[in-house]
């Protein structure tokens, strides 16, 4: 009798450690486990062997505000909990995870450090005020639009190829260790982007920010470039850019970059790729030659001067004195210079 009844306390015991559970505290995300098969009744529990061996998961929309549970998924992939009332999210367990969409939340807190086989990050529409994926080598497409990211270090992300940081807090950005194609940073406080050895970028997008100059001569495949603001009235940033070549970027098919008051010449590779570009200011104009840094005192014997315009790209048909002109030749050749009295 009595090693039937340890027999019996034996099995038992066998049986409720077999039936490990996960804690799910959010009645609205253990619900949608419920719809997808996963549980079948509100208790806060989810049997983890019915959840452990499940390779995507979508909770997207549902008005989730606590993801706690997650952790239980350990095989997951790909997740979208996207539009949603999440605060903090922590995936470090979910080590296998390649695609996350967390975009459109509450978000003030994502802790994704251990996440190496990221390949994909949306994480836009949130609260984010730092953004750390030193720990995601893996990672290819980062989207973080729309959050209060001040700082953004990518040099240990070096198979990006997608970058959209728009609508941030971000001062400056050094790019330089990436080889990107996509890089959209529009609406920031940006001074300065670094964009030596991104030769295969094709998109870039940084209209209204800060940025004074930019060095484009690396991005030779450039195709799209919009670098002008939209609004030149506070609080919005604003680039004042005083020159621009462009003389590298002979790929260029879409152009923009109005409201940029000072500057005057555009410097191009060939006058012919600008047909279809985007009108410019009035100040502003095309030439292969803008020669930003020489000031002549004469104009030279075998060039012929074409048409002189002033800072405002009217065309001008007397010298006037103690004014900034521009002469412009018929090579194209332009010399700013200043008659003084």
């Amino acid at each position: 009798m009595k090693i039937k009844l340890l027999s019996l306390l034996v099995l038992c015991a066998l049986s409720i450690n077999a039936q490990i559970f996960t804690q799910i505290p959010d009645s609205i995300f253990e619900q949608a486990l419920i719809g997808l098969g996963y549980d079948n009744t509100i208790d806060s529990l989810v049997l983890t062997s019915n959840i452990n061996t499940v390779d995507s998961l979508d909770v997207s929309n549902l008005n989730i505000s606590d993801l706690t549970g997650i952790e239980g998924f350990s095989t997951l992939q790909y997740l979208d909990c996207s539009v949603n009332n999440i605060n903090t999210l922590n995936l470090n367990s979910n080590e296998y995870l390649k695609y996350l969409n967390c975009s459109d939340n509450s978000l003030d807190v994502l802790r994704i450090d251990s996440l190496n086989s990221l390949d994909t990050l949306k994480c836009s529409f949130n609260n984010l005020t730092d953004l750390n994926t030193d720990g995601n080598g893996s990672l290819t497409v980062l989207e973080c639009v729309s959050n209060n990211i001040d700082f953004l270090n990518l040099d240990n992300n070096t198979f990006l190829g997608t970058v959209r940081c728009g609508h941030n807090n971000l001062s400056t950005l050094n790019l330089s260790a990436l080889d990107l194609y996509i890089l959209q940073c529009e609406y920031n406080p940006i001074i300065n982007i670094n964009l030596a050895n991104n030769s295969s970028l094709k998109h870039l997008t940084c209209h209204d920010n800060l940025l004074q100059s930019i060095d484009l001569s690396d991005n030779t495949n450039l195709e799209w470039l919009s670098i002008g603001n939209g609004n030149l009235m506070p609080p919005t940033f604003n680039n004042d850019l005083t020159t621009l070549d462009l003389s590298n970027n002979c790929n260029i098919s879409n152009f923009y970059c109005s409201a940029n008051i000072n500057l005057y010449c555009i410097q191009v590779c060939d006058l012919s790729i600008t047909t279809n570009w985007s009108q410019l200011d009035a100040q502003q104009y095309y030439s292969t030659n803008c020669n930003y840094t020489a000031i002549k005192e004469k104009i030279p014997s075998k060039e012929k001067l074409v048409k002189v315009r002033d800072v405002f790209g009217r065309e001008v048909n007397s010298i006037k004195q103690n004014k900034v002109l521009f002469y412009i030749y018929e090579n194209n050749r332009i010399e700013k210079r200043i008659t003084l009295q």
